[in-house]
């Protein structure tokens, strides 16, 4: 070999070839062998073959300074946005470094689509679909059975601007008295936002006439209310944003 080491005793298949072993460390077994290809030739009955068989000695991966990042550290959780996950192979030195080795992305909510992607320079892509449900993903990867330290993403449901409903009860009042303006936060399917989906969520109100006391209340469910109330007579047009966003 014209690299690393062959070692141990010459031994017979049953199908009559012949083996031993080649180790990816110097011809001394005290160091690993450098980097490259090495070129095993062999001899039968002391005539060369003229066959020879190269095998590449890669940089062994340190799972340990290996990364694992995301192109950002929420994503909607919509069933149908992707966000890029990718790992960077570093060997023992620091090293980034290209492997042969089997890559696999895992992750405990979502879903991997697509190949992996080899962007070079030992960084490797793959895409990661949201889930309809919200929740934080424990994403993980192993190179060659041997997991990196794994990372998270927070799937977090929208609400829809269009689809929650701004109400207020009653409707008609006599001066002096109050009424309840309530926001339903509503998804993209239609469906309310449950108590932990709609707990991150601002919402504000504004009126036209009159004033709004108190803070706005979470009351569950993804409802949120604040009281009304004016002096004055009129029509008192109320308006809500979530997270910013004007309901509409």
């Amino acid at each position: 070999t014209t690299r690393g080491r062959i070692f141990g005793n010459l031994q017979t298949n049953i199908d009559g070839s012949f083996f031993k072993y080649l180790q990816s460390v110097q011809t001394d077994g005290s160091t690993p062998a450098p980097v490259g290809t090495a070129t095993v030739s062999a001899q039968y009955n002391g005539a060369p073959i003229q066959q020879t068989q190269d095998v590449i000695f890669t940089p062994a991966v340190d799972t340990a300074q290996s990364t694992i990042t995301r192109a950002s550290t929420s994503a909607p959780a919509d069933g149908a946005t992707l966000t890029s996950i990718t790992v960077q192979i570093k060997d023992t030195s620091g090293n980034n470094t290209d492997t042969s080795q089997v890559i696999v992305f895992s992750t405990t909510l979502g879903t991997f689509v697509g190949p992996i992607v080899n962007n070079g320079n030992g960084s490797y892509t793959q895409t990661l679909q949201s889930p309809s449900s919200s929740g934080s993903a424990s994403i993980s990867v192993t190179v060659g059975g041997a997991a990196l330290p794994a990372t998270s993403l927070s799937f977090v449901k929208a609400a829809s601007p269009s689809l929650s409903l701004l109400t207020a009860s009653p409707t008609s009042t006599t001066v002096g008295s109050s009424s309840n303006v309530s926001l339903q936060l509503k998804g993209a399917n239609g469906v309310n936002l449950t108590t932990a989906e709609a707990a991150s969520k601002t919402v504000a109100f504004s009126t036209s006439l009159g004033s709004l006391s108190g803070t706005v209340r979470n009351v569950g469910g993804g409802l949120f209310t604040q009281t009304l109330s004016s002096n004055s007579a009129g029509t008192a047009t109320v308006t809500a944003t979530v997270d910013g966003s004007a309901i509409t």
